[in-house]
């Protein structure tokens, strides 16, 4: 059942990922790996060309970014993605893993980081628990849906009962 949340979105198709980096050996191993769990993946070179896929595809699952990149930065890539996809989990990529990165990555709007090089497995674990949380970001939100519809039909039969009244 676990695994069917992580490897599943919302409507039960296979979870969307977005590789940014343009390190060629890293899209490929993140895209290897990724697909061989049963994901779609997608890959950017640069953040513009991440930025025009999720502009297409704005119900992307996730996004691993690198931070440093030659044009835009992972961090700005943050700022203007969050805009497209607020639904979306970000995890940062980077070769420059410091307290101070991580720390702006986070204020800036990503789940988490990994340290390059990483290993596969470390990949995995990391992605399965950023699905998790897409996953409870999309419970939540149905279930905020719901309340507020709710809330609407018990307005609506309030209105109706005081008319009856009066």
């Amino acid at each position: 059942m676990a695994d069917d949340v992580v490897n599943r979105s919302k409507d039960g198709d296979t979870c969307k990922i977005l590789v940014v980096d343009d390190e060629a050996g890293i899209r490929r191993g993140c895209e290897r790996v990724l697909r061989s769990q049963g994901h779609r993946v997608l890959l950017a070179e640069n953040g513009e060309k991440g930025l025009d896929i999720l502009r297409r595809e704005p119900d992307m699952d996730l996004v691993l970014v690198d931070l440093r990149m030659p044009g835009m930065d992972g961090f700005d890539f943050l700022l203007q993605a969050r805009e497209i996809a607020p639904e979306t989990v970000f995890i940062m990529i980077t070769a420059y893993a410091t307290i101070e990165s991580a720390v702006e990555a986070t204020k800036r709007g990503a789940y988490d980081f990994i340290p390059k090089p990483f290993a596969p497995e470390d990949l995995l674990r990391l992605v399965n628990r950023a699905l998790e949380r897409v996953h409870l970001i999309r419970e939540r939100n149905l279930l905020d849906a719901e309340r507020r519809q709710r809330m609407l039909e018990l307005a609506t039969e309030k209105s109706q009962f005081r008319t009856v009244i009066d």
